[in-house]
């Protein structure tokens, strides 16, 4: 497969090539013969970052386990799932390489790791408004604040997202970060806050939808 950057395969600007072409070196290849692209920051041909949810990680980490997979990359990025500590662990385990975050949606980029691996709110791009999820949790040494985000983001021209409330249980941390920002921390993302539909079987029992 090559994509974006072309280092040794066929030129991305040939009429025959759309910027994608799939080439395997034989018969049965998944991958093809050279990748290269945004998170090949050397050049060589290899991922250096590797961005994608933790349950596609996570496959990534089993095929590295068993000696299908040699890429190295110097960082792993997580997105679109909540990261398990876990998961976390393993796949800080199996690369080597530490596992930052993304947590962003269609209404805007709200949150990014900072170098010292905490997740933090992009205050200036997006206003975000907390309504509370319930009461402060100690954990440790510190409290966590546990709350929903109201996102408006302040970069849109054409569509407004002007206080739109999400489903997301966020823990946020009321201590700053050593890293030395001053834009709030997401400790943890729970997951989502939904309503949940149930219908009754012809037993009798109830079944969530």
């Amino acid at each position: 497969v090559v994509t974006g950057q072309n280092l040794s395969g066929p030129d991305p600007a040939a009429a025959d090539t759309f910027f994608c072409r799939i080439t395997g070196e034989a018969a049965g290849d998944d991958f093809g013969w050279s990748v290269a692209g945004p998170g090949d920051l050397t050049g060589d041909g290899k991922p250096d970052i590797i961005v994608g949810p933790p349950s596609l990680l996570g496959f990534l980490a089993g095929a590295r386990e068993r000696g299908e997979l040699r890429a190295t990359p110097e960082r792993l990025i997580s997105a679109a799932e909540v990261l398990e500590p876990q998961d976390r662990a393993r796949l800080e385990s199996v690369f080597q390489a530490p596992v930052h975050q993304i947590y962003q949606c269609t209404e805007g980029l709200l949150a990014v790791s900072c170098a010292a691996g905490s997740l933090h709110i992009q205050e200036d791009m997006a206003a975000i408004q907390f309504e509370p999820a319930g009461t402060v949790i100690p954990i440790a040494t510190e409290d966590v604040e546990r709350a929903t985000p109201i996102v408006t983001d302040l970069w849109r021209k054409t569509q407004p997202i002007i206080r739109y409330r999400l489903d997301d249980v966020l823990q946020l941390q009321t201590t700053p970060c050593r890293c030395g920002s001053g834009f709030r921390v997401i400790k943890t993302i729970e997951g989502r806050s939904d309503d949940v539909c149930y219908f009754v079987t012809r037993g009798g029992d109830l079944r969530p939808f």
